[in-house]
């Protein structure tokens, strides 16, 4: 892994913070009234008239199925991030090992040049 160069401490070398055009309260609000207007139908939850209501078997089916579906994720993504951990364990690892022959190295030689 490469290492970046460290900024200086001065203030002008920190990037400036992206800016987001400011808008008027006068115009959020007749944005949010014209989008209130726009709506033709009302919005509907879950148990609207295209889904009728289930049985509760079928609604504890259904939550099941959705926990299974999110526990495979779950598991996905931790197997996923256990991978990246270890790779980055295996690189400091190479690191550290690259680091300590370099210090024996240098000790070799420190010794050799005090030696004469």
């Amino acid at each position: 892994m490469k290492q970046k160069p460290q900024p200086s401490a001065g203030a002008s070398s920190l990037p400036s913070p992206p800016t987001t055009p400011t808008r008027s309260p006068a115009s959020i609000a007749k944005d949010n009234t014209n989008r209130q207007r726009s709506r033709s139908t009302p919005r509907r939850g879950r148990n609207s008239a295209s889904n009728p209501p289930l049985s509760p078997e079928e609604a504890h089916e259904r939550l099941l199925e959705r926990n299974r579906q999110a526990a495979t994720k779950c598991r996905e993504k931790r197997k996923k991030e256990f991978e990246a951990l270890s790779a980055y364990v295996a690189q400091l690892e190479r690191r550290g090992a690259e680091a300590s022959c370099l210090r024996r190295s240098h000790s070799r030689c420190i010794s050799a040049l005090s030696g004469q």
